[in-house]
């Protein structure tokens, strides 16, 4: 990149925010006033690397952005030309667009996404970049953000009194989201993206400057000043991660700290009571006063979290308290506040959740259970120097067992009253499973540890095997079949998720298991918690624990009567030659047979009987009448054997499923199916079924 290009790069970061707001101002369409400010940029782009840097490079692109935007409205005449300026309108420009860009109808994404490409004048592949997405996707949401503003015909106009406290919050919160993005990153290789966290410490500071007089806006600066100045000391040589009682203070920076007590101070200055954002900064200036770790307040700080809870009562600050009181009154009462968490739906997946347990269980001695809770934390972050922090803490965990006498009780990480694994039900000759393989019997259809079961059942399992090594086992059984598997999975998956891979069975119980259920289905549908109740009553009669279901009562299903389609539709749809011979082939056979739309899939070309014009499946007889008769010899085409209904392409090489041996394409899914009827129609394939049967 030349000297000119950076200059212009430069120039544009700087002055992009004021120059967009100007004509936006102009010609009241955010998305119309980029394009004219990219005009003069394309422009300078063309003439400055021949002519030179103008003196003024900001005016220089102003006035060209502002002759594009006077030429356009004299051609569209969609709005008044103004006839004089106003007197001095740029700072209100720049709000009133910082303004547009966090509009609440948008979702937090879009105006994080808009809020860096018009305000920050950050390009769409930067934006990418900082969020580990792809450009395209990010060229999307933004052009999805500003039609939306064009849809909602959002105006460009300061909000007034009343409304400006709320529409204030919605632009910290997209600051704040910048910036936690930037401070922690939620995926990659990297701990912290210094350019999200200057850009959202810009975009505060200047923020701060156009609204002198709102306290929560100074806390935020302050807050990221604060948690900025801990940047360097928060990575290690190897790129690691440090925590912050073992960071070296000293590469602290003193002129971000002394910022941030400032802006604080100007927060204090205006009267008004502390909100959210002045309270997490006070908490910050307690680690910023301490001069070492040992020196920490953390009796004050637990006090703030106390305040900060009651103003905004969310679980991330409530396991922040709990970290806080562990902190300052002992890692008992630390855990007590983070056990409490453990049926809260948002935290399900929060790695922190898990983190913060391990340590308050490694400070307690209790090794084990914090090795499964850091293992734990370890499958629920995408970011590569937290894993590998958490898998330090976990090999740490492992060392000190190997070490230690065999005298630490044995408790479930979610449950202090847990059988010991050696004490749990067992039956004579059960034996730990190996991991990676299925146990002895399992879909054999014998007996397995001497005890009778159907087929694919193990009976009694070590409670030494882990829930990993288990539900592996449970998953590979050569009796289920695909569909099957990926449901199983669901169900399976989330209690690992929820449990860690390395608990041991025995642990495992039936409360435990409630707590999961409670806290991932609770307030889902009935069908979607009885299939769920349903897999872990197999998975429970599969390995011999039966208890796990124990109080998972069934849900009542109320079942919505299904509109059928009309037959006047039903005639349209069927003779539609722009629809293909499959589809049309299969909505008329599940109309005229009435039949289950499983059983229809499940038919297959040898099994037909044209001339009765019936076929058996699984049992039972698939009738139909005149309009399926006519579709089904050019949709067989020849064909002798093999799925009647096959799909678009041809499986990978080894997938399973069922094959045609003339094409070598699998069977059509109910799933796509199913999509397929309801993108050609709207309606679900139920609505096939006739009113008189």
């Amino acid at each position: 990149m030349s000297d000119v290009h950076r200059t212009i790069d430069a120039v544009w970061k700087l002055e992009s925010a004021r120059i967009i707001g100007g004509l936006a101002r102009l010609v009241h369409d955010v998305g119309l006033a980029e394009e004219l400010a990219q005009d003069a940029l394309v422009a300078a782009l063309e003439q400055w690397p021949a002519a030179g840097v103008p003196d003024n490079p900001g005016a220089w692109l102003t006035t060209v952005a502002r002759r594009r935007a006077v030429d356009h409205i004299r051609r569209s005449r969609t709005v008044p030309l103004p006839l004089t300026e106003p007197s001095a309108p740029e700072q209100d420009d720049v709000l009133r667009l910082i303004f547009v860009c966090c509009h609440p109808v948008l979702p937090a994404a879009a105006r994080i996404a808009l809020t860096l490409r018009l305000v920050a004048g950050l390009s769409n592949a930067e934006i990418a970049r900082a969020f580990l997405l792809d450009e395209p996707r990010v060229t999307r949401r933004i052009a999805a953000a500003k039609q939306t503003l064009a849809d909602e015909g959002a105006g460009f106009t300061r909000p007034d009194a009343e409304a400006l406290a709320g529409r204030l919050s919605s632009v910290l919160e997209v600051l704040y989201l910048v910036f936690n993005e930037g401070y922690a990153a939620t995926a990659g290789d990297d701990l912290i993206r210094g350019d999200l966290c200057r850009e959202a410490l810009r975009l505060g500071r200047m923020l701060a400057e156009l609204v002198p007089a709102e306290p929560e806006v100074h806390g935020l600066v302050a807050l990221m000043e604060l948690q900025t100045s801990r940047s360097a000391a928060r990575i290690g040589p190897a790129g690691e991660l440090v925590q912050l009682q073992d960071q070296n203070r000293g590469r602290w920076d003193p002129l971000l700290i002394r910022r941030g007590f400032a802006a604080l101070l100007r927060a204090r200055e205006t009267g008004k009571p502390p909100g959210p954002y002045v309270l997490q900064a006070a908490i910050a200036v307690c680690h910023a006063q301490a001069p070492t770790a040992a020196e920490t307040d953390w009796p004050r700080i637990a006090k703030l979290y106390d305040a900060l809870a009651q103003l905004q009562p969310s679980p991330v600050i409530r396991l922040n308290r709990a970290v806080a009181v562990g902190m300052a009154y002992g890692p008992e009462f630390g855990l007590t506040e983070a056990d409490a968490l453990l049926a809260d739906p948002a935290l399900r997946d929060y790695h922190l959740l898990p983190g913060v347990r391990g340590d308050l269980l490694a400070r307690l001695g209790r090794p084990a259970e914090a090795r499964r809770e850091f293992e734990r934390a370890l499958t629920l972050t995408r970011n590569g120097p937290e894993q590998q922090f958490l898998q330090r803490r976990a090999t740490e965990m492992t060392a000190l067992l190997a070490t230690a006498p065999p005298s630490e009780p044995a408790a479930d990480p979610h449950s202090p009253a847990a059988p010991d694994p050696a004490t749990a039900p067992s039956s004579p000759g059960s034996g730990a499973l190996p991991p990676g393989s299925p146990p002895a019997g399992a879909g054999d259809g014998g007996s397995a540890d001497g005890v009778d079961g159907p087929a694919g059942r193990v009976g009694t399992v070590d409670p030494a095997a882990t829930l990993g090594v288990v539900a592996g086992a449970f998953l590979g059984r050569a009796d289920l079949d695909v569909a099957t598997v990926r449901s199983y999975r669901q169900t399976v998956t989330r209690l690992r998720r929820a449990l860690g891979d390395s608990l041991p069975l025995g642990l495992l119980t039936a409360e435990t298991v409630a707590t999961v259920f409670a806290t991932a289905w609770g307030s889902a549908a009935p069908k979607t918690w009885n299939r769920h109740r349903a897999t872990l009553r197999s998975f429970g009669a599969w390995c011999g624990r039966s208890d796990l279901a124990t109080g998972l009562a069934r849900r009542a299903e109320v079942v919505s009567p299904v509109a059928p389609l009309p037959a006047a539709d039903l005639a349209t749809l069927f003779g539609d030659g722009r629809q293909a011979l499959r589809e049309r082939t299969l909505w008329c056979l599940l109309h005229e047979s009435s039949a289950a739309v499983t059983a229809v899939l499940a038919l297959d070309v040898e099994g037909l009987d044209l001339d009765d014009r019936r076929a058996r499946v699984g049992g039972r007889w698939v009738a139909w009448r005149s309009g399926t008769a006519r579709l089904l010899p050019e949709l067989i085409a020849g064909r002798t054997s093999g799925p009647l209904f096959l799909t678009d392409r041809r499986p990978a090489p080894g997938a399973p499923g069922d094959r045609c041996p003339h094409t070598g394409r699998g069977r059509l899914s109910y799933e796509r199916a199913e999509y397929l009827f309801k993108r050609a129609t709207g309606h679900t394939l139920r609505q096939l079924r006739p009113t008189d049967r």
